[in-house]
């Protein structure tokens, strides 16, 4: 990645990394390191993240529709199940797809060859991968 790819990243999250290798290997498929040997891929990071994804989602819902009540207790307008219902909704692929591809984020991916002939940028728009 070049500087200025970094610098626009950086810039739409909000965020800057003090390890740009770390960023570069978030937009790193499989397919690019298994073709080249060239470092990590983004698999870990990925799964990692959806870890953080997940308690950052029923953290903002178990507050936006819930409350510690006069007894001292946790209440919530939602049962486990609907909770999980939005929770799903949210992190599901075509939806996170549909922010990446607002962001302009799949143009970053460091891809193989094979995924580029595959056209995989355009399946991670549409949450296929």
């Amino acid at each position: 990645m070049k500087d200025e790819q970094y610098d626009e990243i950086e810039s739409q999250i909000g965020y800057e990394f003090k390890n740009r290798l770390l960023l570069q290997q978030a937009f790193t498929r499989k397919s690019y390191t298994q073709e080249t040997h060239d470092g990590e891929n983004n698999e870990v990071l990925e799964f990692i993240g959806d870890k953080v994804l997940d308690l950052v989602i029923v953290k903002v819902l178990t507050e936006y529709y819930g409350e510690i009540n006069d007894g001292k207790e946790y209440e919530c307008e939602h049962n486990e199940g609907k909770l999980t219902e939005f929770k799903k909704h949210l992190v599901e692929s075509k939806m996170l797809a549909e922010r990446i591809d607002e962001m302009g984020f799949t143009d970053y991916l460091i891809m193989g060859k094979g995924d580029r002939k595959n056209n995989v940028q355009n399946e991670c728009k549409r949450g296929l991968v």
